[in-house]
């Protein structure tokens, strides 16, 4: 936000001084639009919703944008982003990746120089299992010259989640570098390199940008969980269940009161753990919730309820190949059962993939 703001201020002082600049492209979140888009409560609607991750009330709000001011680029470029989360939440839905193919083709009419639509498939086949695909995209996108520093940030993490998912660390970590460096002020920037550090075993660099990360969001139960996952990887338990357990309390949700059982039962806590895993258990279930719970579960020598979370897991759509190499969930393989859960999972990779690939056809 910070950053987007001094762009602002940079671009009112061009205008004051009555200069002319080329059309800059910003990251999504922060566009306005013209000044009678700017001025609708249409607009400031979608934008706080899409500001606050509200997804579902969000795609309602970008249909309506899109229905009063078709011809905005910046109208479009919202509803592709509410879209493309939509589809990213049931993956394997083809209406729903057919309707964001139509609204990008919409975008590509009101706006043929909008790196928006670029930026998108790049995320459906990044999303999808097709890593190379979507680098080719970023890249194209990055060697434009009409993006703000915010928005060039935004493409380079983008980018930098292909070369993790091909196993280049080090082109990862140059990338989500450079991001920091052109919008230090968002926490996206040093979550992503946080990631990057821990996979490449920079342990002390991973937990030093997640203490950056919740430094710049303090009130996000996300940061706080990022940063006890952080501590985790690092052998720091005891530092671990501070934040991890404020991530608990802050959020409510599943996810993170699951992880907290698992730092807990790590730090060789088992009863505390056991009441945490009662009760996150009792919240509402979520695929990473029911996954998390699954690994404490898979720790505590719970084989049965573990199989059991993972299945729920996977019938709430979850399918990430996190599964074959977590050690959480080391107590599980050789299990038939376990190999099945994870067939499933693979399966369901594999139609997401081809299912972007026929609504998407790759052109180089």
């Amino acid at each position: 936000i910070l950053s987007d703001l001094a762009f602002q201020l940079a671009m009112r002082t061009i205008e004051g001084m009555e200069l002319s600049y080329p059309e800059i492209y910003r990251y999504t979140r922060n566009i306005t639009g013209g000044p009678e888009l700017t001025r609708s409560p249409l607009m400031a609607r979608a934008v706080d919703l899409m500001q606050r991750s509200d997804n579902e009330a969000l795609l309602q709000a970008s249909a309506e944008l899109v229905a009063g001011f078709g011809e905005e680029p910046d109208a479009q470029a919202i509803d592709a982003w509410a879209l493309m989360i939509a589809w990213d939440g049931d993956p394997l839905s083809e209406t729903k990746l057919t309707r964001l193919r139509e609204r990008l083709v919409e975008l590509d009419r009101v706006d043929p120089e909008s790196p928006y639509d670029e930026i998108t498939l790049g995320y459906v086949y990044r999303s999808s299992g097709q890593p190379d695909q979507a680098r080719a995209l970023y890249s194209g996108v990055l060697a434009r010259e009409d993006l703000s520093n915010v928005a060039r940030a935004w493409v380079l993490r983008q980018r930098s989640f292909t070369f993790l998912q091909a196993g280049n660390a080090d082109a990862a970590r140059e990338d989500l570098r450079e991001a920091v460096r052109l919008d230090p002020a968002h926490a996206s920037s040093h979550v992503a390199l946080s990631r990057a550090l821990e996979a490449a075993g920079d342990l002390e660099g991973a937990i030093l940008h997640s203490q950056r990360a919740l430094l710049l969001e303090p009130a996000s139960w996300r940061q706080h969980q990022r940063l006890g996952l952080a501590l985790a990887r690092g052998g720091k338990l005891r530092e671990a269940y501070f934040p991890m357990d404020r991530a608990c309390r802050l959020s409510g949700s599943q996810e993170a009161c699951a992880n907290l059982a698992v730092v807990l039962q790590l730090s060789g806590r088992a009863s505390e753990a056991r009441v945490a895993s009662q009760h996150a258990a009792s919240l509402a279930a979520s695929r990473w919730g029911l996954y998390n719970l699954a690994c404490y579960q898979a720790r505590a020598g719970d084989r049965a309820a573990a199989l059991d979370n993972l299945r729920r897991a996977v019938e709430l759509g979850y399918a990430d190949n996190l599964m074959t190499t977590d050690p959480d969930l080391d107590s599980l393989r050789g299990d038939p059962a376990f190999g099945e859960i994870q067939s499933a999972v693979e399966n369901r990779l594999r139609t997401r993939r081809l299912l972007s690939s026929t609504v998407f056809p790759w052109q180089s």
